[in-house]
């Protein structure tokens, strides 16, 4: 998947390929709140990620994240849900981008 970014002084292009990658890291916390409706009973679930971890997570490979729908007056019931992380970059500066703050010379 090829993405296209217009600045003033020309194009960038970012390609993105299928791949899986491991991330060196026990606890993933991500600013991510997954809402799903349980198959079961209907009520609404939620899996906030930013305290709920995810453990050892792959880059591009599918995981069952698991979801409970309990509630003060009911038994709960467990469903899990199948995603992907996946990780993009983003073009937000082209040419001259000292203006944009700190920065860092790598080669790319």
């Amino acid at each position: 998947m090829t993405e296209k970014y217009e600045f003033e002084e020309g194009q960038v292009w970012v390609t993105r390929q299928e791949w899986q990658a491991e991330l060196d890291v026990k606890r993933l916390y991500l600013p991510i709140t997954i809402l799903a409706d349980c198959p079961k009973c209907g009520r609404e679930a939620s899996r906030d990620l930013s305290e709920d971890y995810l453990s050892y997570p792959v880059i591009g490979q599918e995981e069952s994240i698991g979801f409970d729908c309990s509630s003060e007056d009911e038994e709960c019931c467990e469903f899990e849900v199948l995603a992907s992380l996946e990780v993009s970059i983003k073009a937000v500066a082209y040419g001259d981008v000292t203006e944009y703050g700190e920065h860092y010379d790598d080669d790319v």
